[in-house]
């Protein structure tokens, strides 16, 4: 009988993928932190917990992605 064994290769090729991933959200945390901390420093925009949540949201998108974010323009404002 012969068996093909798919799961240890994929799984050995899955480490360096899951390696760099991880590499690309730390430089993205520190990214976005230093964004955090320079705006704040240089009082350049005030931002509350919901502002800051949604910024470090849509940064960490465009940090992280695999392929190339459209941007999403706002032109009015989403707190009433």
């Amino acid at each position: 009988m012969h068996r093909t064994a798919t799961a240890p290769p994929r799984a050995s090729n899955e480490l360096p993928i899951i390696a760099a991933r991880q590499k690309i959200v730390h430089g993205a945390v520190s990214m976005v932190e230093m964004a955090l901390s320079e705006l704040s420093a240089k009082e350049v925009v005030t931002l509350d917990d919901d502002r800051k949540a949604s910024m470090v949201s849509n940064l960490m998108i465009v940090l992280c992605a695999e392929s190339e974010v459209q941007p999403v323009i706002n032109t009015g404002t989403l707190y009433g």
